[in-house]
């Protein structure tokens, strides 16, 4: 049984967290919740940073999902603010059943 959650991290110096999350997290929120086979997930907006975290459902194939989400970010790149330091980042994190187990002792 695997269970996975991808982060999304973004970063534009100097923007306000209302920029943040109207200009750069709703619109990537929307997006990896367009992906199939997100259970849910969850985003915060700070001064010029955001992260989305997205939980696939139980079993999907991580590597897959993350492409899929990665996809549908691709597609809302174009809509999201620039500035010369900013950046996007994503990562996957997996959890197999048992480290969940090891992690409860």
């Amino acid at each position: 049984m695997e269970s996975a959650t991808i982060v999304m991290t973004t970063s534009l110096p100097g923007a306000t967290q209302e920029v943040m999350q109207g200009f750069v997290t709703t619109p990537i929120a929307q997006a990896i919740a367009s992906s199939n086979g997100i259970e849910y997930l969850n985003s915060t907006s700070t001064l010029g940073h955001s992260e989305i975290k997205a939980k696939p459902v139980l079993n999907a194939d991580a590597d897959r999902s993350m492409t899929e989400v990665m996809a549908k970010v691709q597609q809302v790149k174009y809509r999201l603010p620039t500035a010369p330091a900013s950046s996007a980042t994503a990562s996957a994190a997996r959890r197999v059943a048992g480290d969940l187990a090891d992690a409860g002792r």
